[in-house]
């Protein structure tokens, strides 16, 4: 709605083409060139180019204006803003550094928290969506937009490939899925039968689940094993993401780097130590088992002394 506004006081004029969304009232969308020279040249009103207003205005320094944005507003304006970035970063070249750093966290994930790009992953690697939890990706306007993953993974650090880091976390979330399943179960017990009719179909579901994400941690730790051991890809390294792609899993007749100069890293240990802390396997041998083994080795034994 139309609002008189008090121009002696802090107000800025938006680009001509820039929406004011619900931006506050000290921010001036003119309807005309002509309306826009007035109020710059005759009434003193400070002029922002468009990367001026997304850097200081939608998201600025820390995600602070990001935040006070209503969120179908802000996430309008980030679309708005990525699809742009290239012409915006032309006009403004500290615009791309400064989403990358000093605007911390300002990209909404699934579940509408608002991280830095660089802490979450791109849903187009399959294999990163079979690991992780959904809140590890950013929200549905922004990962269902090609053009606005490409933009975030090319240039603002989302990340493309799983670390050591990115496997802790997914063990991580497997295990709480794993515990999950076993308190519903001791609670359905203490709860009688009644309960428990109730309690079948959801424990499948979640048993199922906790059974899919564990082969697919496995399985993504045998593939990629190589590229995990060259001391390259620390956790650290690929942290800002762009530069490994999106595709997942190595293509065959890769090589990964740091294997390049002949370099080997001991993570095999430690990533056995890691998983038997982390993951929900198996551990240990089933009750009997071990004794059953040793008692053959006891008979075999005697035979060849007997011999």
């Amino acid at each position: 709605r139309d609002v008189l506004v008090d121009l002696s006081g802090e107000c800025y004029l938006l680009p001509q083409s820039f929406d004011a969304w619900d931006l506050p009232h000290k921010y001036i969308a003119p309807s005309s060139g002509a309306e826009a020279r007035v109020l710059s040249r005759h009434l003193g009103v400070t002029a922002l180019t468009a990367a001026e207003a997304y850097k200081r205005h939608v998201v600025g320094p820390g995600g602070a204006a990001a935040q006070r944005l209503p969120a179908a507003a802000r996430d309008a304006a980030l679309l708005r803003m990525l699809h742009a970035l290239p012409a915006l970063a032309a006009q403004d070249p500290s615009l791309v550094a400064f989403l990358c750093t000093e605007a911390g966290s300002w990209l909404p994930n699934s579940a509408g928290k608002l991280q830095p790009p660089s802490c979450l992953y791109d849903p187009r690697n399959l294999d990163l969506a079979a690991l992780l939890p959904d809140s590890c990706f950013p929200a549905a306007p922004f990962s269902e937009d090609e053009m606005v993953l490409s933009v975030l993974a090319g240039q603002l650090g989302l990340r493309t490939l799983a670390t050591r880091d990115t496997l802790l976390q997914a063990a991580r979330y497997v295990e709480g899925l794993a515990c999950r399943v076993e308190g519903r179960a001791a609670n359905s017990a203490e709860d009688g039968a009644l309960a428990s009719s109730t309690y079948d179909d959801d424990a499948d579901a979640d048993s199922d689940m906790v059974l899919a994400r564990s082969k697919a941690l496995l399985a993504y730790l045998e593939l990629e094993a190589a590229r995990l051991m060259a001391p390259a890809f620390s956790s650290s390294s690929s942290s800002s993401g762009g530069g490994g792609g999106s595709s997942g899993s190595m293509q065959a007749g890769s090589t990964p780097e740091g294997a390049k100069h002949g370099r080997r890293f001991g993570l095999f240990s430690r990533v056995t130590d890691l998983f038997n802390q982390h993951a929900p396997l198996l551990q240990g041998k089933p009750a009997g088992e071990g004794s059953d083994s040793q008692h053959k080795q006891q008979q075999q034994q005697q035979q060849q002394q007997q011999q």
